[in-house]
């Protein structure tokens, strides 16, 4: 009789806890496909989805770029308010920032040295 009703009570929870598994797996279900339309994905197929996102970045960044243009008037005010907090005339503050609003998407060998890059030639590479 006490193995009989120990079964019993193992079969339940047994049952119990493939419930609780079927609720979690929807659970889960549902958050995955919600991290997924988060980041431009259906989830299907993650590997391609997510070489194609990486496609989308030089559009994004450009687009970045021309948003940053607008922000030049905030972006002296908040130099020249930086300035006057520290008592600095010469403080640069967001020196990048400035860089993509007056240039655009430039390379960081423009905003380091102030000028484009050659081109390189094929010719010149020795690998």
């Amino acid at each position: 009789k006490q193995w009989y009703q120990r079964r019993v009570a193992i079969t339940a929870g047994s049952i119990k806890k493939q419930g609780d598994c079927s609720n979690n797996i929807n659970k889960y279900q549902i958050k995955y496909r919600e991290k997924c339309c988060d980041i431009g994905i259906v989830g299907d197929h993650v590997r391609s989805e997510l070489k194609n996102l990486v496609g989308d970045i030089p559009a994004k960044i450009s687009d970045i770029a021309g948003d940053i243009g607008t922000l030049q008037q905030a972006l002296s005010y908040y130099q020249v308010f930086a300035r006057f907090l520290i008592n600095d005339p010469d403080l640069e503050v967001c020196p990048l920032l400035f860089f993509i609003s007056q240039h655009g998407n430039g390379t960081v060998s423009q905003f380091e040295t102030g000028t484009l890059p050659a081109p390189e030639s094929d010719s010149d590479s020795s690998v």
